[in-house]
């Protein structure tokens, strides 16, 4: 239930993190230290009590944290390489959210959530990284690394982008210089650039023109120009590619550096969706807080069973109480808790 109303960061570390809890709960009872173990499963319903109560801050943290995807498994793409970029991209915006976070948890007192606001770190190093190195995809530019971020670079997307233009002016010139206004300029797989001039109009093509095809409507023709500015284009693009691959894999060796704070901020992350995701079961089911004791006794008044409940689709489901003591109990509780 907690799984299905935490974000997709969430919704992976929730069976997680709850079966851990109760793996541990289980393993430690009859210990010396499960003082310590209960102390911690106080803190943690200390914090889902905090989140329940505080109807301003479980909503800011909501809207913080909606769509908030997997960032566990973002970072280990990042530092395998493998990572495309716009999930690097998506890392980004993570980060930004982070400050978000840590504000909606500045006035916070249980122990779980300021632990988890301490974790935080919004990687500024790695933001500013992302930003000034990856291209936006609604930028336009076709580009994958963003232009100003490496003089080489910019210095051959300009080369090409000069070569195009002068292309794309090439019709205009050429029926101002000819007179032919059907001339046409275009571009196929096997020839590349061409000037198309039509059957009637053939008798006007310049003596510069070189035939490469003939074609039902006329011909078409090259010049040294034009093959120079295509070689310009197609040697400047298969460049701007190859750097391109280079300079992005060089990106995610820096970020993976990060590895270490980037992990432990969507480890907090992820807790604290779960913890949120916690608190709104409880608010919606109408759930109440179990008090945790030493006596040996499991005592449950009008308990209702989560999943069973929920399965009845809004039938009438009949709470019942429980009282165990003793061995009972305890072979109740390992039950539960296994």
């Amino acid at each position: 239930m907690a799984g299905e109303r935490a974000n997709s960061i969430g919704a992976r570390a929730a069976p997680r993190r709850l079966g851990r809890q109760r793996l541990i709960f289980a393993k430690h009872l009859d210990q010396p230290d499960h003082m310590a173990r209960q102390m911690a499963h106080r803190q943690r319903l200390d914090a889902v009590a905090e989140l329940y109560a505080q109807t301003a801050m479980r909503q800011q943290l909501a809207s913080v944290l909606d769509g908030l995807g997997d960032l566990e498994r973002l970072i280990a793409r990042i530092v395998h390489g493998s990572a495309v970029p716009r999930e690097v991209l998506g890392l980004e915006g993570a980060l930004a959210r982070v400050p978000l976070v840590a504000t909606a948890l500045r006035k916070t007192k249980p122990a779980a959530l300021v632990a988890l606001r301490d974790d935080l770190d919004a990687c500024p190093q790695a933001r500013e990284l992302i930003a000034q190195a990856l291209a936006e995809p609604g930028m336009g530019t076709g580009r994958l690394i963003r232009a100003g971020y490496d003089r080489e670079l910019d210095m051959l997307a300009n080369s090409a982008a000069e070569a195009r233009q002068w292309i794309a002016q090439l019709e205009t010139d050429e029926r101002e210089r000819t007179g032919i206004r059907s001339l046409k300029v275009g571009f196929n797989k096997v020839f590349g650039y061409y000037i198309e001039v039509t059957t009637p109009n053939l008798s006007r093509v310049p003596a510069e023109y070189q035939r490469r095809q003939t074609i039902s409507t006329g011909e078409r023709y090259v010049t040294p120009e034009l093959k120079a500015h295509e070689a310009q284009v197609l040697h400047a693009s298969e460049q701007i590619e190859t750097m391109e691959r280079t300079l992005y894999a060089e990106v995610l060796r820096t970020l993976a550096d990060f590895a270490t704070p980037l992990r432990r901020t969507a480890a907090a992350l992820a807790r604290v969706d779960v913890l949120l995701a916690l608190a709104d079961v409880a608010l919606a089911r109408h759930y109440v807080r179990p008090e945790l004791s030493d006596d040996n006794c499991l005592n449950i008044v009008g308990g209702r069973h989560p999943v069973v409940e929920l399965a009845t689709d809004g039938g009438e489901f009949i709470a019942n109480d429980t009282q165990l003591c003793g061995r009972e109990s305890r072979m109740a509780r390992r039950r539960s808790c296994c």
